[in-house]
């Protein structure tokens, strides 16, 4: 009788911690996953935000400078719709492509084509490489590029225009493309 009393305490004792061990353990939590979908009908669009949308800060501008005769070079200011572009405060203007041309007297070369600007302060400068594309009483030397310039708030970017000879009249116009980005 004693075995058996024996016996039958330790089967409770081994019951009671089972279900002491159950209750003070810690929980596992099972997570079911569900896909979330949002259904939106055109009259109710899911709103959004472009973080990187250049096209809000698009800007379009044209250089030209003539060069008399007498004049071996001649500076242009890059102006918008508005007359002379100045880089709006607070922003700083990013060129991302020049196009553009110089009209020469048949026989003389552009010894410099290039945008000037202003970039941490600094003068800087981005020289060009035009390249003739016909000789009909005239050279007519053009260009067209990708590249990056970066251009101060406050200060005007320019073109200038240099050739090897200052007899006869010289044209040379560029358009550029850029966007603002905001330094604040």
């Amino acid at each position: 009788m004693n075995l058996a009393k024996r016996l039958l305490m330790l089967s409770g004792a081994v019951a009671l911690a089972g279900i002491m061990a159950v209750i003070l353990s810690p929980k596992v939590a099972h997570a079911v996953a569900t896909a979330v979908q949002v259904v939106n009908d055109s009259a109710h669009p899911v709103p959004t935000i472009a973080t990187d949308n250049h096209a809000r800060t698009a800007v379009s501008l044209i250089a030209g400078a003539a060069l008399p005769d007498g004049s071996s070079s001649q500076q242009g200011q890059f102006s918008d719709n508005n007359g002379p572009y100045t880089v709006p405060a607070g922003n700083r203007l990013v060129l991302e492509s020049v196009s553009g041309f110089f009209e020469l007297p048949t026989g003389q070369k552009p010894t410099t084509f290039g945008v000037f600007s202003t970039l941490n302060g600094a003068n800087s400068s981005f020289r060009l490489t035009p390249t003739l594309s016909s000789s009909a009483g005239v050279d007519l030397y053009n260009f067209a590029m990708p590249l990056t310039i970066y251009v101060d708030a406050g200060t005007q970017p320019s073109l200038l225009c240099a050739r090897s000879s200052n007899s006869g009249l010289a044209v040379c116009d560029a358009l550029a493309f850029g966007h603002l980005e905001s330094i604040q």
